[in-house]
């Protein structure tokens, strides 16, 4: 009966071939800033200490090594214990304290001398050690930043895995390039995202933050309410002509005025986990990743038979 009654003026809807054929095509997904490659290679410390270098790796990990730290006796974190740790390049380190410093001067950032036998510290939490290696004359002192527990590297790694979230790539039909027409069923769905991970490490401590797709739904944006899907929701069937809107769809009632296009936004809802060098692990709720874009509604003008 919707066809056989129905005349379209082509003048009205230059598209009219493409609605009815039910062309299928996704929006484009927008760029996201792409990760540049670096690589960090070991190098041996220089004077007065050694550093921590950065760099991002092929596969968008944030890595960062520290060279030659003297070993805390955990992998947790916590504050270094008093004694002397032996490492592969034949260096013997030892806490420096103001009893000890006896070749090297007494550095001027030190927060507190008042114990002489207690591990110097600066105000930034780094501790003094006297590094001693085969062949130098005397122990150099170096500043070395605190250990770190990996909990402290969650937030890091949540914020480049939450910026790296796909945007939702719709799968729609009728397309926002063609639009629809009033009483014209909408299929709504998207392209599947995958997971997205994104790792933060210092030393041998690393925080891993995955965000996994949870549900997509879009508003028309004709005022009527939100549309969740079940899943990715349902494509339109290829060489179908049903006219009526899909599992997860909507059917718009009135034209949008010239020049002002309804605002369809597609909202994926990703759950966000977290884990840790050390076994732990959590979540970290959900975060939206979205979408909006115009989408037109025409109105096919009848002309009834005698």
């Amino acid at each position: 009966m919707f066809r056989r009654r129905v005349t379209v003026a082509l003048f009205v809807l230059s598209s009219a071939t493409m609605i009815h054929g039910r062309t299928t095509s996704a929006q484009p997904e927008s760029e996201l800033p792409s990760d540049s490659t670096t690589s960090n290679e070991d190098a041996e410390p220089q004077a007065p200490a050694p550093r921590p270098t950065f760099g991002t790796g092929a596969d968008g990990e944030i890595e960062t090594t520290l060279d030659d730290l003297p070993s805390s006796g955990g992998s947790g974190g916590g504050e270094s214990s008093a004694g002397t740790a032996t490492f592969e390049r034949d260096c013997t380190w030892t806490p420096a304290n103001v009893s000890n410093m006896g070749g090297p001067a007494l550095p001027a950032d030190i927060a507190d001398d008042t114990d002489i036998f207690a591990q110097v510290t600066n105000d930034a939490n780094e501790t003094g050690w006297l590094r001693l290696c085969a062949g130098d004359l005397a122990p150099l002192f170096v500043w070395v930043a605190p250990a770190v527990d990996p909990i402290d590297l969650v937030p890091g790694a949540s914020a480049r895995a939450r910026a790296q979230l796909p945007l939702p790539s719709p799968n729609m039909n009728p397309t926002a390039e063609v639009g629809s027409v009033v009483n014209l069923g909408v299929w709504f769905a998207i392209d599947d995202p995958g997971p997205t991970t994104a790792r933060a490490t210092l030393g041998t401590a690393w925080a891993q933050v995955q965000g996994t797709f949870e549900s997509v739904s879009i508003d028309p944006g004709d005022g009527s309410n939100p549309v969740t899907c079940d899943g990715f929701g349902t494509p339109y069937p290829e060489g179908s002509n049903d006219p009526d809107e899909g599992p997860c769809g909507h059917t718009y009632l009135e034209r949008t005025p010239d020049d002002q296009p309804n605002q369809m936004t597609y909202t994926t809802t990703y759950a966000l986990t977290w884990s840790t060098s050390d076994g732990r692990s959590g979540s970290l709720g959900t975060y939206d990743r979205s979408t909006t874009f115009d989408y037109d509604i025409n109105e096919i003008q009848t002309v009834g038979t005698g």
